[in-house]
């Protein structure tokens, strides 16, 4: 068997920065076919994360104060993103290990998460 490291970027519209990720391939000397892939890995720090089935649901902070992102993961790539700040719905999202939980609903297309409630605006 052959053993590879796959490592690339792509660049995250939400963040406008470059992520990398990398992902570990074991390969058959003989036919050339995958033998096994390793779950993609993106290169950075994660907050908070769920799996169930195939699909991978992660909470990341941003750099900004009060900056969240939840992204959606299937074994070979991130499928969306949503940036929370933008949406602009609830505070943030609980992490910790006492108040922090996520999920994903058993059809894949809910993901549940315990948030901070939103803070009417104040005007100075």
């Amino acid at each position: 068997h052959l053993h590879a490291s796959v490592v690339w970027s792509q660049s995250n519209l939400a963040t406008f920065k470059k992520v990398n990720f990398t992902q570990e391939v074991i390969i058959d000397k003989e036919s050339l076919k995958g033998v096994h892939k390793s779950k993609v890995v993106q290169s950075s720090a994660e907050d908070l994360v769920r799996e169930k089935l195939d699909t991978r649901v992660v909470v990341r902070s941003g750099t900004e104060k009060d900056e969240q992102y939840i992204e959606l993961w299937t074994p070979d790539s991130m499928k969306q993103i949503f940036n929370l700040k933008e949406i602009d719905v609830h505070g943030k999202i609980y992490c910790d290990d006492t108040f922090g939980g996520l999920d994903l609903s058993d059809d894949l297309k809910r993901v549940v998460y315990v948030a901070e409630k939103k803070l009417p605006k104040s005007f100075s």
